[in-house]
């Protein structure tokens, strides 16, 4: 997208979203005001639309830990063809189909806008009595509506944004000097990976060999040539669980499974079997401007982890995370983790579980919950 392409995008969003404010008893705004009328809250929380609900992501995690903590909190979504208008996903949470449709409702209401895409900020400017928590999660230039035009309303924002955050230390370059910014990374809700959530368990059938896990996303940031190197070996069954965002031919072997993109929720089911967890990314500026959600998620599981040197993993010194730049090293590590002691399996177990505990959601929220509380 270019500039001209940014400015038409975003004039003719304005221009419709000022339209359906004005139409503030249209049916899907009735819906949405009958819906939330008598809830009660501490503050509403909307996090515009960026991103889909589904897979979960940092702004889903957020929003569900303030919701808990009595906080109305609104994920605005886009499902185009979809019937619904809002659901409940939790105590105090729920998802909004188009978010035009919510603006009348918060036209009379103090709310905290929480923005992690500069696009968010059209929804932000059409909200009088606002908070904006911009969190910068990602390079910029990462995003394919990167252009001057774009950078100057992220700046923008950026700039004015009555909370900043961001996600690992490469991102400081965006924050403008910014003496204020928080540095907060992912986490984890370890009861999700503790508590089992489903009748049934999914657990993978082993074929004498033990199981290196995977899951997340694999886009280009991913080495396939790692993996495939390992699965190679013929000592280990390789399985991935996420959407596959690159050929799939690059990934294609007898001793690596792919089992697709499965509910969040299910992630515990369908883990039972790892004996190692591994981040695989190439390390390059966008993979070192990252904090990988997928390491606490490991951690809460127990697991051991080998990952490349990725700057935000390479900060913790613990025995359960092993660093590997090369597809040798990468075997290596995973061979000393599955032929450890049963003493040093329990030891490396709890270290990755005391990671866990350390960087739970909970936390993070605490931090911007002060900070909150700091600007009533």
């Amino acid at each position: 997208m270019n500039c001209l392409q940014t400015m038409e995008y975003i004039n003719n969003l304005i221009n419709f979203y000022k339209l359906v404010i004005a139409d503030n008893l249209n049916y899907k705004a009735h819906v949405i005001q009958e819906t939330l009328k008598d809830i009660q809250y501490k503050d509403i929380i909307v996090y515009p639309n960026a991103v889909h609900f589904e897979p979960c992501q940092r702004p889903q995690h957020i929003l569900r830990e303030f919701a808990n903590r009595g906080y109305l909190c609104l994920f605005c979504d886009y499902c185009p063809g979809e019937d619904w208008i809002i659901k409940k996903v939790g105590y105090n949470f729920y998802v909004i189909n188009c978010e035009e449709h919510l603006l009348s409702f918060v036209q009379d209401k103090k709310v905290i806008i929480y923005m992690t895409f500069f696009i968010q900020g059209i929804f932000a400017d059409l909200c009088p009595n606002k908070i904006i928590w911009m969190d910068i999660v990602d390079r910029l230039d990462f995003f394919g509506s990167y252009n001057p035009l774009s950078r100057e309303i992220w700046d923008k924002y950026i700039g004015t944004a009555n909370i900043l955050s961001y996600t690992a230390d490469n991102l400081q370059e965006y924050l403008l000097k910014r003496k204020d910014a928080i540095s907060l990374p992912n986490a984890v809700n370890m009861d999700d990976f503790i508590t089992n959530c489903y009748d049934h368990e999914i657990v993978l059938e082993k074929k004498n060999k033990p199981i290196v896990g995977y899951f997340g996303a694999v886009e280009e940031w991913f080495n396939c040539d790692i993996v495939q190197y390992i699965a190679n070996t013929d000592r280990y069954e390789i399985v991935i669980i996420g959407r596959i965002g690159i050929d799939p031919k690059k990934l294609k072997h007898k001793n690596i499974i792919l089992l697709g993109a499965v509910p969040y929720l299910q992630l515990q089911q369908h883990t039972k079997g790892f004996d190692v967890a591994i981040i695989p990314f190439k390390v390059n500026d966008l993979t070192n401007s990252v904090s990988p959600v997928k390491l606490f998620e490991y951690c809460s599981l127990g697991l051991p982890i080998v990952s490349t040197p990725i700057k935000e993993v390479a900060k913790y010194n613990s025995r359960n995370i092993k660093l590997a730049n090369t597809s040798l090293k990468f075997l290596k590590e995973i061979d000393m983790f599955v032929n450890a002691s049963q003493d040093e399996k329990f030891k490396i177990k709890s270290a990755a579980l005391e990671i866990a505990k350390n960087n739970e959601w909970v936390h993070r929220v605490d931090v911007i919950e002060e900070k909150i509380k700091g600007l009533r």
